[in-house]
């Protein structure tokens, strides 16, 4: 066998691979990785997964993309350089995450309500942006790893999956060169 007709074969054995859904799979673990790390606050990140797969001369190439704010979800350390978070900052985060998602509000307990819901937010994210003041917080936080693990994985099941695909088809080359007939299935 040349080199063309190998290079034919892994081109084949890749496009056979891609085209089999193996890179919209690929997203579902993503998401599943995400989701089991528990960095859902919205489902913006989840929802914002795309793949394509691009077949042209330079080859078949298998593309997933995310805003990179994904990425900072899975940092092992974050810095609040012992400045406090910003308050405003906070309260954006809170109001898209929810006041019901907060189990307690300094100063309403005896009587469960709270008098309006900017105020709630205030209250929330002074109390979380005080708790990191000294940067304490911040510096034990633990990464919650989804995307260098889960990418890693993915490519192993990959490669396996062409390498399983170029031996299928390498026999099928060998048994129609030897009988003259053509396709050995398993």
């Amino acid at each position: 066998m040349n080199n063309l007709e190998s290079d034919r074969f892994i081109r084949q054995a890749i496009k056979t691979i891609f085209l089999s859904g193996v890179i919209s799979e690929a997203v579902k673990q993503f998401q599943d990785s995400i989701d089991r790390a528990n960095l859902i606050a919205t489902q913006k990140l989840l929802k914002d997964f795309s793949s394509t797969v691009i077949d042209d001369n330079q080859g078949i190439i298998g593309e997933i993309s995310f805003n990179a704010y994904g990425r900072f979800q899975d940092m092992k350390n974050v810095q609040w350089n012992f400045k406090k978070p910003p308050v405003d900052e906070l309260e954006k985060w809170i109001s898209v995450k929810g006041i019901s998602n907060f189990a307690w509000i300094a100063g309403y307990e005896k009587t469960g309500r709270v008098p309006s819901e900017s105020l709630a937010m205030k209250k929330i994210a002074w109390a979380i942006s005080h708790s990191m003041q000294n940067g304490d917080a911040a510096k034990n936080r633990k990464g919650r790893s989804w995307y260098n693990k889960t990418k890693v994985r993915i490519m192993n099941n990959i490669a396996e999956k062409i390498s399983k695909e170029i031996n299928i088809l390498l026999v099928n080359k060998m048994a129609s060169s030897i009988s003259g007939t053509g396709e050995v299935t398993f």
